[in-house]
């Protein structure tokens, strides 16, 4: 029979092989380890003889898969590697379209725990399957604690046909781990001020509606017309001072991106003077424009008020205090120099707070605590279904699964539990469920595991890489946090989030824009399309090897990147050239993306050129240190 034309096969419908299983109704007693109470894997499943052809009619049975043996023996190493190889030959033919391969291969498994995976994939092939709906409800109705339930149960809503009532399975998978990247550091900067408690609905409405259109008169790079329609609004009688200082503030900046320094400054520093505390961007901008002017005590009024209010985030404040720390050297005040570089290196997980620390000449302490993963770990996972299946799909060759597996454990909330997990996720290089870790658990002193907040891929070992990996890592902690298949709305897509267009010019393949472009969500070759994407920019005329113009470009288009610089083109300091780069995303992008450089290259034993040429007040050069 012609499978990929005449039939879909319906994996879901589950039953129990009574004869079989009535040898092991006391296996409780003597397995090992001990067998979960949610869904006993001693159970011998195997699938139904039902499937769908493409007009949703039931034919017979193709094949079945079947649970043998004992949870020890499927559990044993030699058990688990050899079960893993055939669902890893399962998985590559799918990946090709090859279901027939796929199918022959399935009576072979003695191990049927990632059938579900096995169905999934199938489902959402981008090219050589379509899903019936009756397949997709039947799915959800066994794996709906798996981690893709989601995006199963809304396509089985779009493949819903009109006047079919049956009632889909909920999608029962939670994630355990949801931090914020390292979440001391972050926090509120200038806050939008709040809405007096009398003032009426239709009033506040038209204080919203007036705020709209002075952001897009901004986003239209139209400071003085913002300037203008504000000054000239009737709602601002009904307004608080501190809420139209919060909207000077934001023409103040859009006055500084413009390089109208003397507009910006002669609006930012009256607001800074007067709601300074409440709102620390005025001070920041009137700081940055001082210094522009090479006013180095008037930035360092600004900077150091700014740094001592200390109400703003571990990235704001470590700012603040290293630019302090600068205009204090320039007024050769070396006492306040050496206090606020030490108040920014306090905070070492920052840009300005590692530049401060290795200019203060500081030891930098990162935890990087080994984990061994221990067979009493090994065994505590296998007790659990999630992670039972999770150790399948690291040995098949599917992390980024194991990692969702991983990331929705039940008990999460037991220390040994949480201590395995860990131990696994750094072993077997699963980097995002790490990042995750890392970003939800400190250890027993208060301490980051840094091993997890800065996890190594597995995808390329460190020899293979066309770039320094140090960088590499840090570009893709910041766009992806390690997610293969990360989309963002700009169309960009995977780890180091290329776009399609991006991958077919470095490529030379055009297939990567068009009908190919979901095979950037394969790790090994995202990886590789976004080094050469990185090497050509570096290469390039305009970058030549800079560092931060590698990252603007990287991040905001090396057109926008050309652009800026020829309008910065008097700005010869590399720091007060990041500072005014129009768009903040790419400002923060470049600070943290050089900061996770640096704490990588710490990890792989490198030496940091860039922080020294930095410190010089030189541009950072690329160095290859593979």
């Amino acid at each position: 029979m012609d499978w990929p034309h005449k039939l879909h096969l319906r994996l879901f419908e589950i039953g129990i092989c009574v004869c079989i299983c009535a040898g092991f109704t006391n296996l409780h007693a003597y397995a090992s380890p001990p067998v979960p109470t949610q869904k006993p894997l001693t159970v011998l499943e195997k699938i139904k003889n039902k499937f769908f052809d493409n007009d949703g009619v039931e034919k017979e049975r193709v094949f079945a898969c079947e649970q043998k043996g004992r949870t020890s023996k499927l559990n044993s190493e030699s058990a688990l590697n050899e079960t893993a190889d055939i669902y890893r030959q399962i998985f590559e033919a799918q990946d090709a379209g090859d279901f027939e391969a796929a199918d022959a291969l399935v009576p072979k498994l003695n191990d049927c725990r990632l059938m579900g995976y096995v169905a999934v994939q199938r489902f959402l092939h981008p090219t050589g399957y379509k899903a019936q709906f009756k397949e997709l409800a039947a799915w959800l109705e066994d794996y709906a604690d798996h981690p893709m339930a989601a995006r199963i149960y809304k396509l089985a809503e779009i493949r819903r046909k009109e006047g079919d009532r049956k009632r889909l399975h909920k999608p029962d998978y939670k994630n355990a781990l949801r931090g914020t990247l390292e979440p001391s550091l972050m926090g509120s900067g200038s806050s939008k001020p709040k809405a007096p408690a009398s003032r009426s609905d239709e009033k506040h409405s038209a204080v919203k509606a007036l705020a709209k259109e002075l952001h897009v008169l901004i986003r239209q790079e139209k400071p003085s017309a913002a300037l203008d329609t504000l000054n000239s609004a009737d709602i601002t009688k009904s307004m608080t001072a501190l809420e139209k200082a919060f909207l000077k503030t934001e023409i103040a900046q859009s006055y500084l991106i413009e390089g109208r320094y003397k507009r910006a400054y002669g609006l930012a520093a009256p607001i800074a003077d007067k709601y300074g505390t409440e709102l620390p961007r005025a001070r920041w901008i009137a700081g940055l424009v001082a210094w522009k002017r090479e006013d180095y005590k008037v930035a360092l009024t600004y900077f150091s008020k700014l740094a001592d209010a200390k109400n703003g985030n571990g990235w704001l404040i470590s700012a603040a205090s290293y630019w302090a720390g600068r205009s204090a050297l320039r007024e050769k005040d070396t006492k306040k120099y050496n206090t606020y570089m030490r108040q920014a290196a306090a905070y070492p997980r920052t840009f300005y707070g590692f530049l401060a620390a290795k200019a203060l000449g500081q030891d930098l302490s990162f935890n990087w605590q080994e984990f061994d993963f221990s067979q009493d770990q090994k065994e505590r996972l296998l007790e659990e279904e999630a992670g039972a299946r999770a150790i399948l799909l690291v040995k098949a060759d599917r992390h980024s699964w194991a990692d969702q597996e991983l990331a929705g454990l039940r008990n999460f909330d037991e220390d040994e539990v949480r201590e395995a997990v860990l131990a696994f996720a750094l072993n077997e290089q699963l980097p995002s469920l790490a990042l995750r870790y890392g970003n939800s658990f400190k250890d027993a002193k208060g301490r980051f595991y840094d091993k997890a907040l800065y996890p190594l891929m597995p995808w390329i070992s460190l020899g293979d890489y066309h770039v320094n990996p140090a960088l590499v890592h840090a570009i893709v902690r910041q766009e992806s946090k390690f997610a293969p298949r990360a989309f963002s709305h700009g169309n960009a897509v995977g780890l180091m989030q290329v776009l399609p267009t991006t991958a077919a010019y470095v490529s030379g393949d055009d297939s990567l824009a068009a009908q190919d472009k979901y095979k950037l969500k394969e790790p090994r070759l995202n990886l590789d399309i976004g080094q050469k994407y990185i090497l050509s920019l570096l290469n390039s005329r305009t970058v030549n090897h800079d560092l931060f113009g590698l990252l603007v470009s990287y991040n905001a288009g090396p057109g926008n990147y050309a652009k800026w610089k020829k309008k910065l083109s008097d700005v010869d300091d590399p720091l007060l050239f990041i500072e005014l780069i129009p768009t903040a995303e790419t400002r923060a992008y470049v600070e943290r993306v050089m900061r996770n450089m640096w704490i990588y290259e710490i990890a792989l034993s490198q030496e940091s050129e860039s922080v020294g040429q930095i410190l010089a007040g030189e541009w950072p050069v690329y160095k290859d240190a593979r």
